[in-house]
């Protein structure tokens, strides 16, 4: 699982740089609707301003977020992304991009009650003072999630907080060492941004999260599918603790050596495979050896 966590990192790279202009103006778009509630935050100044900040950018932001991993979801299915797929999520899944921002909301909300609280003079050289380093890795944990939040958000055919967060759970904790390694590369690629003002982050950061997240989610749920035929193949009945979540539809089959366009590889290059695909070619041309 950590190589295929690599194998993920770099195959997102490679489809940032095939669909590049496309993803870099839904990632300027995102970042515009951040402008509104980060700038009001700022004008009203104190609790007022960051109460309405925080409510525009859940109404704004929200759906562009969600807008976005939906639209970079066409890449798995090895569709060429149309931008107008990134307008019709905004127009049909827009409370579930508030949703999916008001869990975030909530959660650093209590995140940074706690640090706040454990952090304080009465604490320090005292035992308790342990929960704050534990409240560090809740938020990295939670950090990691993100991988999984946005596309089951966008996925789920059946929408509910509970289903939600329990697909949330059992993806990340059924498969740790796999969202460990991509959770700390993007972490890294976080910190970076924050080391030049955010404009990584900006431009393309955010789409290419959401290249990660949405292959990250489809390694996950090949991963169930395969254990779910084996234990059927064994006359063994289905887990309680899978990830309930469809397939994504099956992509239209091109004609037999038909040539896939991107808009950054050369003419005449296909299009790259996915994870799952080259994974078992690999193995196939072992067997066969």
């Amino acid at each position: 699982m950590i190589r295929l966590g690599l194998a993920v990192l770099v195959r997102a790279l490679a489809d940032l740089w095939d669909n590049l202009f496309v993803i870099v103006v839904a990632n300027l778009i995102w970042g515009c609707s951040l402008v509104p509630g980060l700038g009001l935050a700022n004008l009203i100044g104190g609790a007022p301003g960051v109460i309405v900040g925080v409510v525009l950018i859940v109404l704004l932001a929200g759906p562009a977020t969600l807008a976005l991993y939906h639209l970079t979801v066409e890449v798995t299915r090895q569709e060429r992304l149309e931008f107008g797929e990134y307008w019709r999520c905004i127009k049909t899944h827009y409370r579930r991009g508030w949703i999916a921002a008001l869990l975030n909301v909530v959660f650093i909300v209590i995140t940074v009650v706690n640090f706040i609280f454990y952090s304080s003079a009465s604490f320090a050289n005292t035992p308790v003072a342990f929960l704050l380093y534990l409240w560090g890795y809740i938020a990295f944990t939670w950090f990691c999630m993100q991988l999984y939040l946005w596309p089951l958000t966008e996925r789920m055919e059946e929408f509910r907080i509970s289903l939600l967060l329990r697909n949330l759970v059992l993806a990340t904790f059924k498969y740790p060492f796999f969202t460990l390694v991509i959770g700390v590369v993007m972490a890294l690629f976080f910190a970076l941004s924050f080391w030049l003002s955010f404009l990584p982050l900006i431009i393309f950061g955010m789409g290419y999260h959401a290249l990660v997240s949405n292959r990250a989610l489809s390694v996950v749920l090949q991963q169930e599918r395969n254990k779910a035929n084996t234990i059927e193949q064994q006359g063994g009945t289905a887990s309680n603790y899978q990830v309930d979540v469809p397939p994504l539809p099956e992509k239209k089959q091109p004609e037999e050596d038909a040539i896939y366009s991107t808009r950054n590889a050369p003419p005449g290059v296909k299009r790259r495979g996915s994870i799952n695909e080259t994974e078992n070619n690999k193995n196939g041309g072992q067997s066969q050896s």
